[in-house]
């Protein structure tokens, strides 16, 4: 099937020339706009595979901002027409991350090639975004907390099982290091440093390519819950095996304990008050109830 291409060019005779010398490549094009409108009126009307923009219009509106819109609302790739090789204009259209520049005059070969090298990236493109897509997916519907850190150990990732156990958002944690928004707790039951545990593991994984398994790790999370589960680390390696990051698999079931040790005990000297209190005010309505009934105490 023919490639659709949407033509955006302000002068009316390049435009049709463009149109035939496209056509004759075997490319479809259904129409050719002269301004920033027009082109999204075409846009959203039918499909189209790439445009071919022109960066300065004759309604003196800005082909790079217009070539943004395009991208952003109907996801078409853009590839710049210009006259101009100015480095401020080719800064300025760099903006919209286009998929080529083509410069005036052209060849139809040099323009074949950069339509086809155009398509052929976006194809790419889309195609990893779908993955991405369906990972973010199983990511968020999985019952394990998942973290993603880069090779320096900041967090760039988590699923919101893994928000949830940490008490930190994606947002709030993106760029910190691992270790503070995991927070493992100085010493468990056992008097073993998680800390230092923590920190040698993870080290070794992203240094290393070790594959770990901890378990019992016990953390401290944001909002003042001490969580224990077990935990696997395993590096993230590229195709020429350089190690780029680590994922951290949180799973198992969490122990989940007050807040605050000071809390605890706070809370049961109250309960030891409330029982002291309330043995006052039976053994003091017993002795009422005996000199009443009995003219005496009970001993």
């Amino acid at each position: 099937m023919a490639k659709s291409i949407l033509v955006v060019e302000d002068d009316y005779i390049i435009g049709e020339d463009i149109r035939m010398c496209l056509t004759n490549m075997g490319y479809d094009v259904p129409g050719v706009a002269a301004t920033s409108d027009d082109a999204i009126k075409l846009a959203g009307g039918l499909y189209y595979d790439i445009v071919l923009m022109d960066v300065k219009l004759r309604d003196n509106s800005d082909g790079v901002e217009t070539a943004k819109v395009l991208f952003r609302q109907f996801g078409i790739p853009v590839i710049f027409l210009t006259a101009n090789s100015d480095e401020s204009i080719l800064d300025r259209a760099r903006e919209a991350e286009p998929y080529g520049f083509v410069m005036k005059p052209f060849s139809e070969r040099e323009l074949h090639f950069v339509i086809e090298m155009a398509v052929y990236k976006h194809e790419v493109d889309a195609g990893l975004k779908k993955k991405e897509k369906w990972l973010q997916t199983t990511l968020a519907i999985i019952g394990e907390g998942v973290i993603y850190v880069d090779n320096y150990g900041k967090v760039n990732f988590m699923n919101p099982v893994a928000e949830q156990i940490t008490g930190w958002s994606i947002k709030d944690a993106e760029g910190h290091h691992l270790v503070e928004v995991f927070n493992p707790t100085d010493t468990d039951s056992d008097g073993f440093d998680n800390v230092v545990s923590f920190g040698v593991s993870l080290s070794k994984v992203l240094a290393r390519g070790e594959f770990i398994d901890i378990p019992n790790v016990t953390i401290r999370n944001a909002l003042g819950l001490y969580l224990r589960f077990d935990e696997s680390m395993a590096p993230v390696v590229d195709d020429y095996k350089r190690i780029q990051g680590a994922v951290i698999i949180l799973r198992g079931t969490m122990q989940r304990k007050l807040c605050d040790n000071s809390v605890e005990n706070q809370l049961m000297r109250s309960l030891s008050l409330l029982k002291n209190d309330l043995k006052t005010h039976i053994l003091s309505f017993e002795s009422s109830a005996n000199n009443l009934f009995f003219g005496k105490t009970k001993n």
